[in-house]
């Protein structure tokens, strides 16, 4: 769950913010595997 939530934070990355997407994805990760 963790490498698939990193992935995503990683791939989103590139496209906008590194700081706002990891913050965003990480919540979004946490909220639907956990």
């Amino acid at each position: 769950m963790s490498s698939l939530c990193y992935e995503k934070i990683k791939h989103t990355s590139i496209l906008v913010s590194y700081m706002l997407h990891i913050q965003m994805v990480d919540y979004h990760c946490t909220e639907e595997y956990v």
